[in-house]
């Protein structure tokens, strides 16, 4: 058996035994290593189970992190998400431009739990109500206008820019990415 056969049938392997759905989610996280130390990150999805982020350095395979990280609310705003995660595999990729890296979330408070399915579930319903892609739709950048005092968000509701995230649901990530991080999440 060559090796490209070896890797193949790891890959769907991984997809097979993956518990859940993954979204593409494009956003800035942050990492507190052991120690302490805090890396920035790019996500590339994320799913119930866990997420992939693009790292510049090697964290290996087994490393406890925090994360934190923002998804979009429901009408607007973003809701922060928490939790504790664990290193689950690691690739370098030039193509991402740093160490892809799968987490898995061995801890994760209610709160976020709610706010991370909310936001899979919308993307989910974007998507099934003709959505298209599941990218997220925005309109028209409107025209500059002189500063406004802005209205208040109900109570409960952090906002944000929401420029944080274009998002795309899918069931299997694409080539290239990291079998075990398919299979964490």
């Amino acid at each position: 058996m060559s090796a490209s056969t070896d890797f193949a049938s790891h890959v769907q392997s991984g997809v097979a035994a993956r518990r859940h759905p993954r979204a593409r989610f494009a956003s800035t996280v942050h990492l507190r290593l052991p120690g302490g130390r805090l890396v920035e990150a790019r996500t590339q999805d994320i799913s119930l189970g866990g997420l992939q982020l693009v790292v510049p350095g090697s964290i290996a395979p087994g490393t406890p992190c925090d994360v934190r990280l923002l998804v979009p609310a429901i009408p607007f705003g973003v809701r922060t998400v928490t939790a504790q995660v664990e290193v689950v595999s690691l690739v370098f990729s030039g193509k991402a431009g740093g160490f892809v890296i799968g987490l898995r979330f061995t801890s994760i408070p209610e709160a976020s739990t709610a706010a991370l399915q909310a936001y899979l579930q919308e993307r989910s319903a974007h998507k099934a109500f003709g959505g298209g892609s599941g990218a997220a739709v925005r309109p028209p950048a409107p025209a500059l206008q002189p500063a406004q005092p802005a209205a208040e968000p109900p109570s409960g509701v952090e906002t944000g820019s929401g420029d944080e995230s274009v998002n795309e649901t899918s069931h299997d990530s694409g080539p290239g990415t990291a079998p075990a991080a398919q299979a964490a999440a």
